[in-house]
């Protein structure tokens, strides 16, 4: 500040004190704020301001009034020091650090300490006591670590500049993850005293330094001149450096080694235009080829594997030899239960260990690491520096950091050497995040760096503001950790599950495909009956004009489950004998009407379906049959009555054959319970029919139905209508009844989730069947209005795969969606690839949004089962229940380690998907995407695909209408397919894109 300006120290504190307000519900990057304090430290830096020589000033406190932010683990007076441990949360620093006295020295005026790690060790910033720090650039992905807090506040524009810490990249990641810049001194010209965590190990200072992090380029050598203190004059900042003496080398990464994560092509094409600027420029430029650069991380480990009292986040001061169990640990954090965090333990047994080389290995990389050093100082000079990236890709999922931990070999090498790196944003990758490069330089030459960091801010624009428009930010609150409650992150969770299981899924697959049973030598049984061909919209035509009687359509549907189901087992309980009478009963009706055309009309009006069998889900409810669920202490139930939709289905005439199998419960995506047994793909015996309506899909695909009703709470009608080709129907939420289905929720949304719908082979018969259904609901849907599907919109995704651990889409259902898009585009129909806001958080938003019901049914609800002994019975297969229950019911416990804040935030992510998805669509569009990633699965195989089913859960979660679509067959002779999706309430847009579908690619095959 100056005197006589009109700027005045208190604005400039009050307009970062109210951006960080703003952004922090946002980015969660602040562990405690001092702006009451801040505020009248302003007013007095202005008054000093007014009343001195500005001379004097630029001397004595050349920041005068000057707001900044510090990183927790660098002691700000009277500011936590937790170092984001439980064990320590209350715990304050009572002197400043050095590098923060220095600076408050100079008249900065500090403003909060930041997020870091647990202890931190972490490349990223997350713990108990704080939560997670979220990149401004988007939300999905992380800020870095350890310094995250940091990047965060200053890439997001609520920092000028900030106090980082660096022992491994903990400053220059985080600076390129949040596109600003960060500097890494040479070893021990800025004191780390006041730093927590610390060792007593003297080489644990060459690795942690404390640095500056800021927006502007120009900001740095003030900085670090002023944090330096007495060091400064060992970095003869003051010096003036001309760029055109300095020489360039650079390398694009560590050379070959299986353990390196490849550079990403953004980031390689930035450091050769970052080259290319200073070759244009007259500048000596020179590929760098350092001896053992390729063995980096190898020397950085060995420089750590050779430190003693390394700090450790199970230190007890009260009992330092206190050792913990680590299994308990693992599983308490497993379970949300523990006071650490996962990275925290998992460095712990890292840093324990210190057993990654042998002794002579051990040696062997030290005086490797020293020949480097040496070599590179040589190299580099008094006038070079080297340009390396930072980090091999742009700012990585929330997560990742745990299979990305090679990454950090190239911050953590030069670490371990000693040496300078400044950190330097060159613009934004395709998807909108920051990218950058470092420069190194040789010790002490710290100014060589920052000189060129200038020079490349001026060419390149340097920081730039995170966009709205381009990666929206979504409030993520604190999350803080409760002993008497269990508080786990649930992407944690929900990625670390699907990754355990897909890893699972990898190993079982060559086993289920050798041992899975034979394939079918038999051909499937033909189907003899012509009748058996016939649309159920047609058959009750025929039956209405005497051409066909409801009796013969009855008995050859009854003699081809017999024929089917010993290889399908599908049925739970059949009514064959009354379903004939009821034909009977049907004939006679029509017969009463003597022909009469008027008298016949009449009839199709009041029972449009008469005389035509149905088969029904068994959870859905038909009186008289089993309403078991697949439990067998409910094995002897019986339904009371019909269920409602059931009930205005034999109202208009439908005549119920028998109830069909479902998994137990319905939890499970395979149709296996312990009273029935294991329902089989009548196109593969040894596939699933998938669930909860399997017994429905193999029953319609076998041709043993015509159509049936299924029930769809995360694709139960959908994913079975996929395996075993056919079409199934999940209405627009609330739609249909679901009145009589077992099991349900007293939860006043369930039916936003849960829906019931028609399954059939034929696309044409979806709409007199959902009408039907849908009772005095089905004037919302406008069923009979006439649709030009020339004249509808055909969004597709513009990334087919989901998320991070989403099962990978399999080629065969790539290729039926880019047929039917092809078929489309052949039309002249309008089509457009949509990249939806959120659309690849589905896993989360759609596994919150179940989560958030109350009053979940589960078959364990009274009494409280011992799951251990539960499982060890499931082994020994002496349980009542399956292991999928189970398993199921683990993941629905998990809703407790979900706390309220974190529900508010994806139900808001799941809100503002929903309208964006309404205001595209809107009345004339539909979204064709996959129904499921892969054909009909092995048996057993669900376990490991987990993930695939939030192709259609999204859908459940969003309450909209989807229709899935056969269209043809792989190479092994499985059905693929699609699902289409429309607006609210537009379901009839949906059948119509079925009906155009079908009659393109031919819709349901037989079995062969």
């Amino acid at each position: 500040m100056e005197a006589g300006s009109n700027l005045r120290s208190e604005d400039v504190v009050r307009a970062y004190i109210d951006r960080i307000r703003e952004v922090n519900p946002l980015i969660n990057a602040v562990v405690e704020e001092r702006f009451g304090a801040a505020i009248e430290e302003a007013r007095k830096a202005d008054v000093l301001i007014s009343e001195t020589q500005p001379l004097w000033l630029i001397k004595n406190y050349p920041l005068l009034g000057v707001p900044f932010t510090v990183k927790e683990s660098c002691a700000l007076r009277g500011a936590p020091l937790t170092g984001g441990s439980l064990a320590r949360k209350g715990v304050r620093a009572s002197v400043d650090g050095e590098a923060v006295a220095h600076l408050k020295a100079a008249g900065c005026i500090p403003l909060l300490v930041s997020n870091t790690p647990e202890y931190c060790l972490n490349w990223e910033s997350y713990n108990h006591v704080t939560g997670r720090t979220l990149n401004p650039y988007d939300n999905r992905r992380t800020a870095g670590g350890s310094s995250g807090g940091e990047g965060a506040l200053i890439g997001s524009g609520a920092s000028l500049f900030g106090v980082g810490s660096d022992v491994a990249g903990s400053i220059r990641v985080p600076a390129h993850f949040n596109g600003i810049f960060g500097h890494k001194p040479t070893a021990g010209a800025i004191s780390i005293d006041g730093h927590f965590p610390m060792s007593t190990d003297e080489k644990f200072a060459r690795l942690l330094t404390v640095g500056p992090m800021a927006r502007y380029a120009k900001d740095l050598p003030t900085l670090l001149h002023i944090m330096a203190g007495p060091n400064a004059a060992r970095l003869r900042l003051d010096e003036s450096v001309h760029t055109k003496d300095i020489r360039i080398l650079y390398a694009e990464d560590m050379g070959f080694n299986l353990g390196h994560i490849p550079v990403d092509d953004d980031i390689k094409m930035a450091l050769y235009r970052a080259v290319k600027y200073f070759k244009g420029h007259g500048l000596s430029t020179e590929r760098a080829e350092f001896e053992h650069m390729a063995e980096g991380m190898e020397l950085a480990f060995s420089v750590l594997q050779s430190l003693n009292d390394v700090p450790s986040i199970f230190h007890n001061p009260d009992n330092p030899k206190a050792t913990p169990s680590l299994m308990v640990e693992l599983v308490r954090c497993a379970l949300g239960q523990s006071q650490y965090s996962l990275a925290g333990i998992m460095f712990y047994v890292i840093f324990a260990l210190k057993n990654f080389f042998s002794a002579e290995a051990l040696e062997n990389y030290m005086e490797l690491a020293a020949g480097l050093r040496r070599q590179m100082i040589e190299t580099l000079g008094t006038d070079g520096v080297f340009f390396f990236p930072t980090y091999p890709t742009s700012a990585i999922r929330h997560y990742e950091s745990f299979g990305h931990i090679m990454g950090v070999g190239y911050t953590m090498l030069f670490n371990s050497l000693g040496l300078p790196a400044t950190h330097v944003p060159l613009g934004l990758d395709r998807n909108g995040l920051p990218i950058g490069i470092q420069v190194v330089a040789a010790p002490y030459q710290d100014r060589l760096g920052l000189c060129i960091a200038r020079e490349l801010e001026a060419a390149f624009g340097g920081w730039q503001a995170p966009n709205s428009r381009r990666k929206p930010i979504i409030i993520e609150r604190r999350i803080a950790y409760n002993p008497s409650r269990p508080s786990v992150a649930m992407e944690l969770l929900l990625r670390l599950v699907a990754l355990i299981l897909r890893v699972v899924n990898l190993l079982l697959e060559p086993i289920l495909a050798r041992f899975g049973g034979p394939p079918r030598t038999e051909p499937f049984p033909v189907i003899q009956n012509e009748l058996l061909r016939v649309p159920a919209t047609e058959l009750a035509e025929r039956i209405r004009q005497g051409k066909a009687r409801s009796v013969d359509v009855v008995r050859a549907y009854v003699l081809r489950i017999r024929e089917v189901n010993p290889l399908i087992n599908a049925v739970v309980e059949e009514r064959f004998e009354d379903a004939l009478g009821e034909a009977a009963e049907a004939d006679e009706r029509v017969a009463a009407c003597g022909g009469d055309r008027e008298a016949l009309e009449q009839l199709a009006k009041s029972c449009p379906l008469l005389g035509v069998p149905i088969t029904v889900k068994e959870s859905c409810s038909v009186k008289g049959l089993a309403l078991t669920g697949g439990v067998v202490r409910r094995q002897n139930l019986t339904a009371e009555e019909d269920g409602e939709a059931v009930g205005r289905l034999r109202k208009a005439g439908a005549i119920p054959l028998l109830v069909s199998n479902t998994p137990e419960y319905c939890m499970a995506f395979e149709s296996y319970n312990n009273v029935t047994g294991r329902t089989m793909n009548p196109y593969d015996p040894r596939r699933t029919s998938a669930g909860s309506s399997g017994g429905e899909g193999a029953l319609i695909g076998a041709g043993a139905s015509v159509c049936g009703v299924g029930s769809d709470l995360a694709g139960s009608i959908r994913i079975p209508a996929l395996f075993c080709g056919i079409f199934g129907h999940k209405p627009s939420a609330g739609i249909v009844s679901i009145k009589g289905h077992m099991p349900v929720c007293t939860d006043a949304h369930f039916d936003q989730y849960l829906s019931l719908g028609p399954m059939c082979r034929y696309a044409q018969d979806l709409p007199l069947l959902l009408e039907i259904m849908s009772g005095p609901n089905a004037s919302k849907l406008r069923l009979n209005e006439p649709i030009n599907v020339d004249k509808l919109k055909i969004y597709y995704p513009q990334k087919l795969d989901l998320t991070v651990n989403a099962v990978p889409i399999a080629p065969e259902i790539r290729e039926s969606l880019r047929s039917a898009l092809k078929y489309f585009q052949n039309k002249g129909v309008y089509t457009e690839p949509l990249n939806f806001r959120y659309f690849c958080d589905s896993m989360q938003i759609a596994s919150n949004s179940l989560q958030t019901l109350k009053d979940v049914p589960n078959v364990f609800a009274s009494p409280k089962p011992n799951l251990f002994w539960e499982l060890v019975k499931v082994v020994v297969r002496q349980s009542e229940h399956t292991f999928a229950t189970i398993f199921m019911y683990l993941l629905s416990a998990s809703k407790a380690t979900v706390n309220e804040k974190n529900r508010a935030r994806y139900r808001l992510m799941e809100a503002e998907l929903k309208q964006e998805f309404t205001d595209k669509l809107a009345t004339d569009g539909v979204f064709l995407m996959p129904s499921f990633p892969k054909p009909a699965l092995r048996h057993y195989e669900s376990f490991g695909h987990v993930t695939g089913f939030m192709y259609t859960m999204i859908i459940n979660a969003l309450g909209f209408p989807s229709t899935q679509v056969p269209l043809g067959f792989n190479r092994d002779g499985l059905p693929v397919g699609i699902q289409v999706v429309a607006g609210p309430n537009q379901d009839r847009l949906c059948l119509a894109v079925a009906q155009e579908l079908e009659k393109a690619f031919g819709g349901w095959k037989s079995p062969k």
